[in-house]
């Protein structure tokens, strides 16, 4: 969680539960940055899952001007 706010310092738009134990793994922002700037394959799949998620909103969008 906080995969948006980690990139733009903006509060996390989500929440979760947790449903049984689980081991979280928390990442700094400047540490992410660090990743981000020396790890071009990490970089690129998260622009792939952002682009996915525009796509997907702008299809959703869409269809629903189109039910109007």
């Amino acid at each position: 969680l906080g995969e948006l706010s980690i990139l733009d310092d903006e509060t996390r738009s989500a929440t979760a539960t947790a449903e049984s134990d689980c081991l979280l793994l928390v990442i700094r922002q400047d540490s992410f940055r660090r990743i981000l700037s020396k790890q071009f394959d990490v970089t690129e799949n998260l622009l792939k899952i952002l682009v996915r998620r525009i796509r997907e909103h702008s299809t959703q969008s869409m269809q629903e001007q189109n039910e109007d």
